[in-house]
This record gives C-alpha cells, sequence and structure tokens, in this order.
C-alpha cells in the first residue's frame, strides 16, 4: 500500500510506531515502516546515545524522534493552566505558518471541540468501553456534566 506520505518518507507502508522503546523504533523502521522514538525522558546525552544506535541499527531505513513536551512537564509547578492560557503561548507566527500550511495543501479545518465531543459519546464503543474500563464512568465532558 503505496501512497503521496510513503513517497515523502521513504517507506514501503503508512505504519508509525511511537515508543520509547529503540528496538521497537528500529524493528518497524527496518520492516519499512515509521518507527518514532519518544525522547521527552531522556537526557541529551542518553538521546545521543538512543539515536547514534538507532543509526547503527535502522539499515538505512527513516526513523523519526518525538521532541515534542508534554502537557505535564510543560506546566510543572503552574496553577490554573488550562487550554485557553496554553493556546496564547502559541507565537503568531507558528498560528500562520499552520493556516498557510493547511491552505496549501488544502486540508479541511479540525472540527470544533464541541462537535467532537457529541461525536464520541455517541459512539457504540465508549458505552462498551465503560463496561470494560470502569474508571471512564466518570469521564467528564464540557458539555455533559453528567456522572454515571
Amino acid at each position: 500500500m503505496k501512497s503521496a506520505l510513503c513517497e515523502t518518507l521513504g517507506i514501503d507502508f503508512p505504519l508509525f510506531a511511537f515508543s520509547h522503546c529503540r528496538d521497537v523504533v528500529a524493528a518497524v523502521s527496518r520492516a519499512g515502516g515509521f518507527g518514532v522514538l519518544g525522547a521527552t525522558g531522556f537526557s541529551p546525552h542518553a538521546l545521543e546515545q538512543e539515536l547514534k544506535w538507532l543509526d547503527d541499527n535502522v539499515g538505512g531505513k527513516p526513523y523519526g524522534v518525538d521532541v515534542l513536551i508534554p502537557e505535564n512537564i510543560a506546566t510543572k509547578g503552574e496553577k490554573s493552566v488550562g487550554n485557553a492560557s496554553l493556546a496564547e503561548r502559541i507565537p503568531q507566527r507558528q498560528r500562520d505558518f499552520v493556516r498557510e500550511l493547511l491552505l496549501k495543501y488544502d486540508v479541511e479545518p479540525p472540527p470544533s471541540r464541541e462537535t467532537l465531543l457529541t461525536l464520541v459519546q455517541r459512539r457504540p464503543w465508549f458505552e462498551s468501553a465503560t463496561t470494560i474500563l470502569p474508571g471512564l464512568r466518570g469521564l467528564r465532558f464540557s458539555s455533559d456534566h453528567r456522572r454515571e
């Protein structure tokens, strides 16, 4: 199954595996997919070692590195951090870049948060998941403040 994305990334099929385990990343990349190493937990020295190991073990195949900082690290110690305050931190230059990129490649804008929540709550799998994983029963949505 080849696609434009496969061609762009130099992979054989559109399989992406995000892992903190270099062995998994290397195996997926060697097999023709795109392994991605989660790098946020590594010190700079340890990351350098992991990347060298990957370079030596992917057989020349491409792989990725996820260096995004999770919210719990980016906001550690801050109080009253929400989506709005995090969104304010995104520079206008970045917002403009993303907007132009989406327009250039004719990508539809994402649905609103309310639309997504409505769709999720209407899915039969959501009800099934609350039976299998009781912890989901207490999940609260901004548009639905009921608790089971």
